[in-house]
């Protein structure tokens, strides 16, 4: 399953929300990580967001990946954002 996002920090209304399930979700593509709170959401769930060699995964593109308690795996995200700006110099 493909979830798509503006920021990261939306999935975590749905999940909070209860009407998304990070366990069920294989990539998340979003516009921006952009995430205000990224010590609280390792502190408050034990979620920890890292950067990614977009080249060296196996979805290629994934700029991110998040370490989540709820997964047994890490979950790969696509930034389109920092997409852009690599291969078209976006500067946005």
């Amino acid at each position: 399953l493909i979830e798509f996002k503006q920021e990261l920090s939306d999935i975590y209304k749905d999940i909070n929300s209860n009407r998304k399930n990070l366990s069920h979700i294989d990539i998340l593509v979003v516009w921006d990580v952009k995430f205000k709170d990224k010590e609280n959401l390792q502190k408050d769930k034990g979620d920890i967001l890292t950067q990614k060699d977009i080249t060296a995964n196996v979805f290629y593109g994934v700029t991110h990946q998040l370490l989540a308690g709820s997964r047994q795996q890490p979950l790969p995200i696509i930034e389109l954002k920092t997409i852009l700006e690599l291969v078209f110099n976006y500067q946005g």
